[in-house]
């Protein structure tokens, strides 16, 4: 048989004499609890037992409770929910409840509830069925029986007080703790209320002499009440001015703190400014440093030599892959060779501005492959540095125009190299020049053989490779 304590649901066990009570005795236990008072008066609403959590009922009853009438109210007029089940129940169980059958032994139609028995069922049932449920409730256990008695016994308890059963050993405990605390201090407030009725009634009796109070009382309290007031105006004039010297403390304060603020603010952007300085000051550092190292790359740069490549392909002298010079069994194209004097002609005007020097008897006129070189004299004579190859009796008169500039490259070429010798004693012409010829070879086109002509074109070439490399030292600008 299992029955849970009302407030902590663990199981309870229940006392032998319980479970072993026959009909009698629990006819006995009814009729003592229904003779019970009707109504306490002891309010138990302001317990609780905190280790214990409430069930639903305790919680039931406690609104019951909040909402019951005051013990001023007349019972006629209004009844509680806590008498309305206990009538409820007493009515349910009048069959039973009768002192004088204590130790009668009862028949099951006098043990079970009207709505049971087989009157009952007679209004509406057949009277087989009406048998049918007679034999049924007399073939009910006998535990079943008694978890009935039990739960009347419970419940009838329950409308009685405030507090569910069955309840568990420790609840109890826990429950009787608490009440003998509150025991406790209504002892006291009784004792207080008695204390305080006993010298009412000696006050009342005359026992206790009533104080005197004289005019000089009054006036030294009224004297009293004069320096309290002034004291409190006093203190109210220095609340006052205290209360200014707070709110213009507070108007400082905040103009304070909109200072910092604004400190703050400019502070930041101060900060930023400097961060972007600084950011800026690192790119210009690097910018710097790499344009360092650009401009020594660049001072390491042979710019003439890059631009103005001299070699040598076999008795041909060549510049920028253009041959200078023509050979019975190899005749270069005369396009080819004009564009070879024209940038023969360039590297030495570029040679001689870098030197800032300048020609005494000629003025160089680089034009590619229509160069010329013209005489610095009264009529200013120009002569072409390119060869047309063309029969007619104009054209073989400007081939001579072509030697004759060939001859003044030479002349100017010669002018240069005194210019770098005078600077430099050092350093020697590879091949001297002499009017039109260079190391005995003549230059001149006209009345010379192409293998002689083109030996003296390539030596012209190593001449002028030599005024170039003087003018790519630096040491020597």
């Amino acid at each position: 048989m299992a029955i849970n304590c009302e407030r902590c649901k663990k199981p309870v066990k229940l006392h032998q004499s319980l479970l072993n009570m026959n009909q009698s005795n629990y006819d006995l236990v009814l009729s003592t609890l229904s003779t019970l008072p009707e109504e306490s008066t002891f309010d138990f609403s302001s317990f609780q037992v905190d280790p214990i959590a409430p069930s639903t009922s305790d919680s039931t009853k406690q609104n019951s409770r909040a909402q019951s009438p005051t013990p001023s109210t007349s019972t006629s007029e209004q009844e509680t929910p806590k008498l309305n089940r206990r009538k409820s129940l007493l009515q349910s169980q009048s069959k039973f409840l009768n002192p004088a059958d204590s130790f009668v032994f009862l028949s099951n139609s006098q043990i079970l509830p009207n709505s049971l028995t087989t009157s009952a069922f007679a209004p509406s049932y057949p009277s087989a069925l009406a048998k049918m449920a007679q034999e049924s409730s007399k073939t009910n256990n006998n535990m079943s029986d008694r978890l009935k008695n039990l739960s009347r016994i419970f419940d009838l308890l329950n409308s009685e007080q405030q507090f569910d059963q069955p309840m568990c050993q420790d609840c109890t405990e826990l429950l009787l703790e608490v009440l003998h605390k509150k025991l406790a201090g209504f002892s006291t407030e009784r004792d207080v209320y008695q204390a305080y009725v006993k010298q009412i009634d000696q006050e009342v009796n005359g026992q206790t002499k009533p104080s005197k109070v004289t005019t000089k009382d009054i006036e030294k309290l009224e004297a009293e009440k004069e320096a309290v007031l002034v004291t409190l105006n006093e203190f109210e004039a220095q609340l006052k001015q205290l209360e200014e010297e707070r709110e213009e403390l507070e108007r400082e304060s905040a103009e304070l703190d909109q200072l910092e603020e604004e400190y703050w603010r400019e502070y930041n952007e101060y900060e930023l400014q400097c961060q972007a300085f600084e950011d800026e000051k690192e790119s210009a550092n690097r910018s710097y440093e790499a344009s360092l190292q650009e401009l020594e790359l660049l001072h390491r740069t042979n710019v003439f030599n890059d631009t103005f490549h001299i070699s040598y392909d076999g008795p041909f002298g060549m510049i920028n892959g253009l041959r200078l010079g023509r050979l019975p069994s190899q005749q270069t194209d005369w396009a080819e060779i004009n564009a070879a004097w024209g940038q023969t002609l360039l590297v030495l005007f570029l040679v001689a501005n870098k030197l800032d020097f300048n020609f005494h008897t000629y003025k160089l006129i680089p034009r590619g492959s229509y160069s010329k070189i013209e005489k610095i004299d009264d009529d200013n004579t120009a002569y072409e540095l390119y060869y047309t190859p063309d029969l007619s009796f104009g054209k073989l008169f400007m081939n001579r125009r072509f030697d004759h500039a060939m001859v003044a490259y030479l002349d100017c070429l010669q002018q240069l190299a005194d210019h770098i010798e005078g600077r430099d004693p050092n350093i020697k012409l590879p091949y001297r020049v002499n009017k039109d010829k260079i190391a005995g070879l003549s230059v001149r086109l006209q009345f010379n053989s192409e293998e002689t002509w083109t030996k003296a074109l390539r030596l012209t070439l190593i001449d002028t490779k030599w005024a170039l490399a003087f003018a790519s030292d630096d040491k020597r600008k």
